[in-house]
């Protein structure tokens, strides 16, 4: 797979220049962490920290598949115990720290304060900050929040 830096336009084929819009293509896997810093740094950083942004694909594949997986896995070892909720209750209580950090670094990337994410707790009006934070695209370049995770600049890749 193929990402251009500029325009974000994805391609199967791997080529040097866009098609979209003839820049610079990266290839390879793109959630590295940066050079110099351990992965363990990195993960609790993504995980934990309320500061700065990150894209709806980092947040879908570095947090809402693994969140998924890991409450899967819980309601399996209920199902195992036969434990009436109790794991997968303790892991959706582990969860809440991850899942409003994340949350609340999607609404930054979309320009939005954390406070955005409060919306969520509200009946009918939770639809918004949803499909907000889950699909649409953040603002371009830089906002109040910090780089545009998607900018050259702050891309990482490998390989």
């Amino acid at each position: 797979m193929s990402l251009c830096l500029t325009c974000g336009h994805e391609t199967q084929m791997a080529s040097a220049s866009c098609s979209n819009c003839g820049a610079r293509m990266v290839q390879g896997p793109l959630l590295a962490p940066p050079t110099g810093e351990s992965a363990a740094k990195f993960w609790l950083r993504e995980w934990f920290s309320f500061q700065g942004r990150i894209s709806r694909s980092s947040f879908w594949l570095q947090h809402e598949l693994p969140m998924t997986g890991i409450l899967l896995m819980a309601l399996f070892l209920d199902t195992v115990l036969k434990a009436n909720g109790a794991v997968a209750g303790i892991v959706m209580l582990l969860s809440v720290w991850p899942n409003a950090a994340t949350c609340v670094k999607r609404a930054h990337d979309r320009g939005r304060s954390g406070w955005f994410v409060i919306l969520m707790a509200v009946p009918l009006l939770s639809i918004w900050p949803l499909i907000e934070l889950y699909f649409l695209r953040g603002t371009n370049g830089v906002n109040e929040f910090g780089p545009d995770p998607l900018s050259p600049s702050t891309f990482k890749s490998v390989g």
